[in-house]
């Protein structure tokens, strides 16, 4: 199947790359925005700024004070009692290419390779070769195999030097360190880094300070490119410097000396720039970024099977063009500009799919469903069978909508970067042969996956459970914030209970102090609706405790959020207080005694919630003084600051909202309503 990379770097704070196939439908997405920069792959010139001996760890400092975790186990040994504080690396010479070498690619350079393996590793693919190799007594059951078993078993039997010392007794404050990014930071928690460094090319790894740990990737089956891959991983062995190694990735199946070698010398050039600006630089200092999108598209998406790559953006353009002249200058030719006036993903009706990453249910061709819910412990994923009715039985239904789902879910997983624990419900089979089918299709579709996946079975209750290695923050995490009205609950209380949560809170507030008036701000639904339905109760309230009762509307709360002010007159000013001051939003008691033809309409009639307005200033709360309300539909509601507040579950307080004028009064006014 023949794919397309699209690349939109037509605006500057964010750049996207999609690859679709014949069909135009999104097989991956990546993108990149200026305000969110991922470190992972980054390289920096650090600062160890505190020992942590409980912990084995160091504490850095890696740029204008942020703080990273270095574990005693991620420090290179030739950092140990570095009295000099000095880089213990240096530059390696590049590998020659031979005559012959350059021969045999001219003769290859016309042949399709119609057997070509489709690659589509990432950094998740080269983290778990790279883990192999350093974590040594596991080199045999991963996913490389070392081109010396000799080197390896030497290595396995020996002890590890952070198991021989203590980090405090050889690492001291203050010095400095060149590192890389290995986890992003997330919550509390800091970011992860490694003082051992790898590179990645189009088809090797360059590991400049990791010794006797060359190898190949296992998923390279074929015996004669294996063969013929460790004679060319030896012949780079006996050139480079003892302290490094290289590891042929999957990409690099198949292909010939000359352009292994092409790669190899990219990453030796890179390796010395790295190391050359990180011993002028003055820590914390950034060295190198490895998540530049347009390189990390052309080396782990980039490949035999896309006919082009289109780019919106003329700076993204050229940097593609002169990125794969240095390692790949055969397929320039397939980088090609987008000059169209209509944008790029528009033109391949891309922006209507990727719309709907953002909603939960995702359809299936025969009318069924899936429903996505990402919680805190795990990602709940339910399939429904929905409008689907074309089979004969229930037992057939389930197994066409179940197989559907598992080729949706597969493509949804990639598309959103859901990672962590998956629970997957399917539509309840009998036949334990159809379980094993949903499972063999599943995990057929699961296995070009970048990412690191354990699959389990199907229970007895029809759930399948998987785990899936966290690449990058999922695609709501990266373009969604928590909802400032629920506070990312998703729901809300109902108006009924919140009404009565309201009146409970009032009462109980005026059993711990004795006050004359109750000042109750709320939202503008919460507020209407107790005016409408729970007059009775504010009566009641009222005559019990003999307070007067008025409410307000708040634009800061939220549907089920409250605040509570008590005002305690003193009895010279009590009467005067509450002739001059009518209630704010009337109570029931004042509807009873409303005198008004106009305004009796009331007491029959709904209160809109456009007629509730509410002005109060700081300065007059302060002097404990309440004012009437203008309900005339034609004046806009004011903020309020509330002093008291109650809300469910930490809703959240916008203290930062600029505050709004406050309208000044003139003489305060009745309800003003009109009949129904």
């Amino acid at each position: 199947m023949t794919k397309r990379i699209l690349v939109d770097a037509s605006y500057p704070n964010e750049t996207r790359v999609a690859l679709i196939d014949n069909n135009c439908r999104i097989a991956e997405i990546e993108y990149e925005t200026a305000n969110k920069h991922l470190i992972k792959g980054n390289i920096y010139l650090a600062t160890i700024t505190k020992i942590e001996p409980s912990l084995q760890a160091a504490f850095i400092d890696y740029s204008n004070g942020k703080s990273g975790f270095l574990p005693f186990s991620e420090i290179h040994p030739d950092y140990y009692n570095n009295v000099t504080n000095s880089l213990p690396f240096d530059t390696i010479p590049l590998v020659e290419i031979t005559s012959e070498e350059i021969k045999e690619q001219e003769s290859c350079k016309n042949i399709q390779n119609e057997e070509d393996i489709d690659t589509e590793e990432s950094d998740a693919d080269d983290n778990k070769i790279i883990t192999a190799f350093k974590n040594t007594t596991n080199i045999q059951n991963d996913e490389i195999e070392p081109v010396s078993k000799q080197n390896s078993q030497e290595i396995a039997e020996s002890l590890p030097p952070h198991k021989q010392q203590e980090i405090q007794d050889v690492i001291s404050s203050g010095q400095i360190v060149l590192v890389q990014a290995t986890k992003e930071s997330r919550g509390n928690k800091n970011a992860s880094f490694t003082t051992y460094i790898s590179l990645s090319g189009k088809y090797c790894i360059l590991t400049p300070n990791l010794s006797n740990h060359s190898g190949i990737s296992r998923r390279i089956t074929n015996s004669e490119d294996r063969k013929q891959l460790k004679t060319i991983v030896g012949n780079l062995i006996s050139k480079i410097t003892k302290t490094s190694s290289v590891i042929i990735r999957t990409a690099g199946s198949r292909r010939t000396a000359y352009e292994i070698k092409k790669d190899f010398n990219y990453l030796l050039k890179l390796w010395n720039e790295i190391i050359n600006t990180a011993k002028q630089a003055k820590p914390p200092a950034f060295i190198y970024v490895e998540n530049d999108i347009i390189r990390k598209t052309i080396l782990d998406i980039y490949n035999i099977s896309v006919q082009e790559m289109i780019i919106q953006g003329k700076a993204a353009y050229d940097y593609a063009v002169k990125f794969m002249n240095a390692i790949l200058p055969s397929e320039v030719h397939k980088i090609k500009e987008h000059k169209s006036t209509i944008p790029i993903f528009a033109q391949y009706n891309l922006e209507e799919q990727l719309a709907t990453l953002y909603k939960p249910i995702v359809t299936l061709p025969s009318g069924g469903y899936i429903v996505i819910n990402p919680t805190e412990a795990l990602i709940a994923i339910d399939v429904n069978s929905g409008k689907d009715t074309s089979e004969q039985n229930i037992e057939e239904t389930a197994v066409k909508t179940n197989l559907e789902a598992a080729k949706e879910i597969s493509h949804q997983i990639k598309l959103r970067n859901l990672s962590g624990l998956i629970t997957i419900d399917f539509i309840c089979m009998t036949d334990s042969k159809n379980h094993k089918l949903i499972e063999k299709s599943f995990k057929k579709y699961l296995a070009k996956d970048k990412a690191k996946i354990q699959v389990d079975s199907i229970n007895s209750f029809g759930v399948l459970q998987l785990s899936r290695q966290r690449l990058r923050p999922s695609f709501l995490e990266s373009n969604s914030v928590i909802c400032s009205h629920c506070s990312g609950k998703g729901i809300v209380r109902a108006e009924e209970s919140n009404a009565m949560i309201i009146l409970r809170t009032i009462e109980n507030e005026i059993h711990t102090s004795k006050s004359n008036i109750i000042n109750v701000y709320a939202h503008l639904h919460s507020v209407t609706y107790i005016l409408n339905n729970k007059r009775t109760e504010i009566a009641d309230i009222e005559k019990k405790y003999n307070v007067q009762l008025k409410f307000y509307n708040d634009f800061q709360s939220t549907s089920d959020s409250f605040s509570i002010e008590k005002v305690t007159l003193s009895a010279s000013t009590t009467k005067s207080a509450l002739i001059e001051e009518q209630p704010v939003v009337t109570s029931a008691k004042l509807l009873e005694n409303i005198e008004n033809p106009a305004s009796q309409a009331i007491s029959n009639t709904n209160i809109s919630g456009s007629k509730i307005l509410s002005i109060k200033s700081n300065k007059r709360r302060a002097r404990k003084q309440t004012h009437n309300l203008d309900l005339s539909a034609e004046q806009s509601v004011q903020q309020i600051s509330k002093p008291v507040n109650y809300k469910k579950d930490n809703a959240p307080n916008n203290k930062n909202q600029p505050t709004r004028p406050i309208k000044r009064r003139t003489k305060p006014s009745i309800l003003e309503t009109t009949k129904s």
